[in-house]
């Protein structure tokens, strides 16, 4: 499955577990021309309070990631997810 667009929102700091935490939003799509399909994760990051933004980008796609790698078909590895280059340098 190709990845077309990583959408991030509600994205916050709790001071308590000292971590940052948002929903994001991954939509995939088996090719350009087939129907896409939308998958949420709430994900975290242990980076500092005052981190750069494009790392917490980063980590919050990548916890994402992961969280796609624990389900059914991908876990056994029926599935895969290809990023687009555009998407590879920027995130």
């Amino acid at each position: 499955m190709i990845l077309k667009d990583v959408d991030i929102t509600g994205l916050r700091y709790d001071c308590v577990a000292a971590r940052h935490e948002g929903h994001v939003a991954l939509e995939l799509s088996a090719s350009d021309e087939a129907d896409r399909v939308h998958m949420h994760f709430l994900c975290h990051s242990r980076l500092l309070q005052d981190c750069c933004p494009k790392k917490l980008r980063e980590e919050l796609i990548a916890d994402a990631l992961r969280q796609v790698g624990r389900m059914p078909g991908f876990r056994r590895g029926e599935r895969r997810i290809t990023l687009p280059d555009a998407m590879e340098t920027s995130t």
